[in-house]
């Protein structure tokens, strides 16, 4: 049996009950239950399968130098098409920073209730990314005149939030609250991903191509 004491309240857990000063390495998806609150669960991370083709190493490790000579927060944005190169990016980036920085990676996929007010309790580096932003957070009001996006400006603003790296990716870059984009200070890169290179292209048809088939 374990017994934890918080605010002068007592919770009685099982003896598999583990406390952390910090958050492991590795992966965490943010959840929420009307009953348990915000918890993060383990999330099975970004799966790069194919070898990677293009400049892409030198942007991760520019935005990783750029993260770890930052005070407080770094702001990224991705966009491009499905099937750009995104989900691979974000894979290679995602993982090196579990690797090298020793911060976890906590992923967004749904609407959370007060999770900026849970966020800035987190006191720890981290990479926290919104995958598919513009799919999770629309720029739209609903009938009470609430905007998920204008909701997330304060949280971007980086506000007694710690050390975070904030990822975005979006398919269209136009998809995102035009109050994101015009302060300089919530995000400091966006990165592109269109169609490869000649280059690129002629790197993956000479790795994918049998010579002796070839007419």
């Amino acid at each position: 049996m374990k017994i934890v004491e918080s605010g002068g309240k007592f919770t009685v857990f099982d003896d598999g009950l583990k406390v952390y000063d910090e958050l492991p390495p590795g992966y965490y998806e943010l959840g929420y239950s009307q009953f348990a609150g915000h918890f993060l669960k383990k999330h099975p991370g970004f799966k790069e399968r194919e070898k990677v083709y293009g400049p892409h190493f030198k942007k991760i490790d520019k935005i990783l130098r750029t993260f770890v000579m930052m005070d407080d927060k770094l702001g990224v944005i991705f966009s491009g098409e499905k099937g750009s190169g995104k989900t691979l990016f974000l894979s290679i980036l995602s993982q090196k920073a579990i690797e090298e920085l020793g911060v976890p990676v906590i992923v967004i996929n749904n609407q959370v209730p007060g999770m900026s007010g849970y966020l800035s309790r987190f006191s720890q580096s981290a990479v926290v990314v919104f995958d598919e932003f513009e799919k999770t957070f629309r720029d739209k009001q609903d009938k009470e005149g609430f905007n998920p996006q204008e909701d997330l400006l304060t949280m971007f603003d980086g506000v007694n939030l710690g050390k975070k790296l904030f990822i975005i990716t979006c398919n269209s870059y136009t998809s995102l609250n035009s109050y994101m984009l015009n302060r300089p200070g919530r995000f400091h890169y966006h990165i592109q991903f269109k169609s490869p290179s000649e280059h690129e292209i002629r790197e993956y048809l000479a790795d994918n191509i049998d010579e002796s088939n070839a007419s």
